[in-house]
């Protein structure tokens, strides 16, 4: 499984490299400043998942990954295909604006505060941070944590393993090899990720 991971992200930097993209490597005690100052500190920090829950969420293809690649912002010019890999803080950050498929809001956030909560999904990377919309590990059918996709916190989509996943990512990129300039609104670059 490594292997293939491997051979995927290979073909994301290729693809990466191609369109005039760069790969970015962020630092790991990095956070989020739109996250760093909430209202409600004491609140913030109870909807927090625990460092160790996080880690035990990744799968170990995703933790081989990281372990070899680092956490890599994947810019690219006037696309909107521009994501992160999220360091464990941003991770836990946009974890915490993270809803559970099925349940309501209030519930999954009271829960939190009780100390009840087991954080079914969490973030592992995002192409808007704002909006809390990325990727999330989370159940599956068997033991290894699938990719969801995540739209405006919501988890929507199992998407498969983080092996597919990067697959399809790659598959995703190679659609945008062309000749003509890429049409689309930009995604900002590095500099919407100053906070990493």
């Amino acid at each position: 499984m490594i292997e293939e991971t491997e051979v995927s992200w290979r073909r994301v930097a290729e693809q990466i490299q191609r369109l005039g993209g760069q790969l970015i490597t962020l630092a790991n005690d990095a956070t989020l400043a739109l996250y760093d100052r909430p209202s409600d500190p004491a609140r913030a920090a109870a909807l927090m998942p625990p460092a160790a829950l996080v880690a035990a969420r990744q799968p170990n293809s995703y933790r081989a990954f990281i372990e070899r690649h680092g956490f890599q912002l994947v810019s690219l010019p006037n696309a909107m295909e521009s994501f992160a890999f999220l360091p464990p803080i941003p991770a836990a950050q946009l974890t915490r604006a993270t809803g559970e498929t099925g349940r309501r809001w209030d519930v999954v956030v009271a829960e939190r505060l009780a100390g009840r909560s087991t954080f079914p999904f969490v973030m592992f990377a995002a192409w808007n941070l704002a909006d809390v919309h990325g990727w999330a590990f989370g159940p599956s059918p068997d033991a290894e944590p699938h990719v969801w996709t995540v739209e405006d916190g919501a988890p929507c989509v199992c998407v498969g393993t983080f092996t597919h996943w990067l697959t399809l990512k790659a598959d995703g990129l190679r659609s945008l090899d062309r000749d003509e300039p890429i049409e689309g609104e930009d995604f900002g670059g590095p500099s919407s990720l100053d906070a990493l």
